[in-house]
């Protein structure tokens, strides 16, 4: 019962927490690409896109061209992008910032030049509107009064009972 408020402030700490995630994994050929995107949750505007070629051994591939093709499947709104090498932790990936400007299904094409092998595959990611500024702020304007039944919740039971 005593650790209930230090939970409670982990609360609106949620907000701050992000990564990558994978979107989808494919093999090509005789390679793996998989796609992975930063936020978690894709909304529209820009997002952070990464890619990872792998040979069927787990290599990752290096020096290649990657380029990613970003369409709407219905208001055909369309993006091509190159992706540039980067560094990430023990894999080497590909990143390309992206502008996704509506929300719905995209298909992504990946298209992978390396040496004188191409491949390509694809997959759909969901993008979703943009949501009300003010509801981002749930968090934070009902973490007072939760924390306030808290107390009372804990002052109440916990009075000694008496013989």
């Amino acid at each position: 019962m005593k650790l209930l408020p230090i939970l409670l402030l982990g609360l609106p700490l949620g907000a701050f927490a992000g990564g990558s995630v994978v979107k989808w994994r494919n093999d090509a050929g005789d390679h793996v690409v998989t796609l992975f995107s930063s936020p978690a949750v894709l909304m529209a505007g820009p997002v952070n896109l990464r890619v990872l070629v792998q040979d069927r051994m787990g290599v990752p591939v290096q020096d290649a061209d990657v380029r990613l093709t970003l369409s709407e499947q219905t208001s055909g709104a369309r993006n091509q992008i190159r992706a540039e090498p980067q560094s990430d932790r023990d894999n080497r990936t590909y990143s390309a910032q992206a502008s996704l400007p509506v929300p719905g299904k995209w298909n992504v094409k990946v298209a992978v030049q390396d040496g004188e092998s191409r491949i390509e595959t694809s997959g759909v990611i969901e993008v979703l509107s943009n949501p009300i500024p003010e509801a981002s702020y749930w968090g934070y304007v009902l973490f007072l009064p939760i924390l306030l039944l808290a107390f009372v919740y804990h002052g109440w039971f916990a009075r000694p009972q008496e013989p």
